[in-house]
């Protein structure tokens, strides 16, 4: 599966003349509209459904799409030896989803944006602890600035909101997702990831989502397909973006999303950014593009370097 195929005809042929930083550029535009669009449907029904109910149906639609294309590649590419590893990122992944669906629903769409991107910087220092890379000194002042302005968009000042923690620490699971893939990845094909991630995800889902289950409209089960369909392909979309352009230029483009957020929260929920939500995500985006952009491992592709090819939701 890319997020390419399909495309045929002239406008097939206009799409594979244009530069390769131009359609990876796209394509990570695309996913940013399906991540924030993904959060927008979660604030939406959050109003009448458990966050543990939406997060069952994400994972389960989403797996309902990727068996076709695992399975295209055989059964012998989805055998696994490292069960545990699997585990593992399903449970962190698990936690990353109800933390930032919990979040969405109760704060504003920019406000989750801009704490997501946080998960650059914790994924640099758990990837020295469980990868062994280096953490490098042209990273750090960047990273002490990105907690800087996470602080800020937790407004310590004021009281702090539960919600705005809960958002934080779904950026810790996502950057504990990351580091997880990173080990996997050494040894284990996407689509087995990808398989396994769907199978367990829907088994952990289960059980909080019977605990808190309220029956569905047609209406209701059409926006949780919606949900798991739009996060798989804004997964798949990064990865194909990351992959075809260079990550230096491509960085750039995933910060769109919190354009996208603000236009979200202004015109459907009449959400405006005040003044602690503009500093907090500016300080945010520009240090997590700069631990993104350099300082990463000579000659190889860290563990910070692959938080743009992991699904968010």
């Amino acid at each position: 599966m890319t997020a390419t195929a399909g495309i045929a005809g002239p406008i097939g042929a206009r799409w594979r003349t244009l530069p390769p930083n131009a359609r990876g550029a796209v394509l990570v535009l695309l996913s940013g509209i399906g991540f924030t669009s993904v959060n927008m449907l979660v604030k939406v029904i959050g109003g009448e459904l458990h966050a543990f109910q939406i997060a069952f149906f994400r994972v389960f639609f989403g797996f309902l799409v990727i068996i076709p294309f695992a399975l295209h590649q055989g059964l012998p590419a989805l055998r696994t030896r490292h069960r545990f590893g699997h585990v593992l990122r399903a449970v962190f992944g698990m936690g990353a989803m109800y933390c930032t669906f919990y979040a969405a629903i109760h704060l504003p769409l920019a406000d989750v944006t801009a704490y997501g991107f946080t998960k650059a910087f914790f994924v640099v220092v758990f990837a020295h602890f469980v990868l062994g890379e280096r953490i490098y000194r042209s990273r750090t002042i960047p990273i002490c600035l990105g907690f800087v302005g996470a602080l800020i968009l937790l407004r310590p000042g004021f009281g702090i909101e539960p919600a705005a923690v809960v958002a934080l620490l779904a950026a810790v699971f996502m950057a504990l997702v990351v580091v997880m893939i990173a080990k996997l990845g050494r040894s284990e094909p996407y689509w087995t990831v990808m398989f396994w991630f769907g199978v367990l995800s829907t088994c952990i889902a289960i059980g909080p989502a019977l605990a808190v289950w309220q029956p569905l409209s047609w209406t209701q089960l059409g926006m949780l397909a919606a949900i798991g369909v739009l996060g798989v392909t804004a997964q798949t979309l990064m990865l194909r973006g990351f992959t075809i352009g260079d990550t230096t230029a491509m960085v750039n483009f995933e910060y769109v999303q919190l354009l996208y957020a603000v236009l979200y929260g202004v015109f459907l929920f009449s959400n405006y950014p005040d003044v602690w939500t503009i500093t907090g995500s500016l300080v945010i985006v520009a240090s997590a593009s700069y631990v993104a952009r350099h300082g990463h491992k000579p000659g190889g592709r860290g563990a910070a370097e692959q938080a743009r090819d992991t699904d968010r939701n």
